[in-house]
């Protein structure tokens, strides 16, 4: 994401959400194919199908977490960020 639309919630949790669903499409195309009851059986395709989707969210969402902290501490930087100063390191 670049840094004028960094600040921007909206546009983070639909990163999230896009990622995290995209994820769980590709696997709900596995699961409604290897489905011995049909493309559209709630028990064997839409329930873990919904399950996949939930925790890929999730996943995506620990992940955009851990990149905001990183960028907060200036471990990492954003897209057209420049370089300022080198990030303090915690004295023993």
């Amino acid at each position: 994401m670049r840094q004028p639309d960094a600040s921007n919630p909206h546009l983070r949790g639909g990163v999230v959400a896009a990622f995290g669903l995209v994820r769980a499409a590709a696997a709900g195309d596995i699961l409604q194919v290897s489905s011995a009851y049909g493309p559209l059986d709630l028990q064997a395709v839409i329930g873990p199908g919904a399950l996949y989707a939930g925790q890929s969210v999730l996943l995506c969402g620990f992940a955009a977490g851990a990149l905001e902290f990183a960028f907060t501490n200036g471990w990492v930087r954003r897209f057209g960020q420049q370089a300022t100063e080198q990030p303090q390191t915690p004295s023993q």
